[in-house]
């Protein structure tokens, strides 16, 4: 098993996974706007959801950005995408400033 760190530089990418291994995507968020990175699909039977936090970068200062962090386990063979928006929740869909989408090919077995 191993862990495969993505960012804002893999957006539109597609990731070769291992099923076991766990996928961690980290955005740059400042929820203090009111804007936030949300999961707007992915498919459960492949990937399952373990984590959705948002870490500050700094110290507790009023207004601080921070890092937006998905994590997921590869849970079966198979090829999916990862699908994230930024958003005001609720403003509704004409909010959305920012999308972010990534395929997942995870294979079964050992890795190369």
């Amino acid at each position: 098993m191993s862990t495969i760190s993505l960012g804002t530089v893999d957006n539109g990418t597609t990731i070769d996974a291992v099923v076991g291994d766990v996928i961690v995507v980290r955005l740059a968020e400042n929820p203090t706007t009111g804007y936030r990175w949300s999961l707007e699909s992915v498919e459960g039977s492949l990937l399952e959801t373990k984590d959705d936090r948002f870490v500050l970068d700094s110290g507790p200062q009023t207004g601080s950005g921070g890092t937006r962090r998905f994590q997921f386990r590869a849970a079966a063979a198979g090829t999916t995408p990862i699908h994230l928006k930024h958003w005001r929740e609720w403003a509704g869909e004409d909010s959305v400033t920012e999308r972010y989408a990534v395929g997942i090919e995870a294979v079964a077995g050992l890795r190369a």
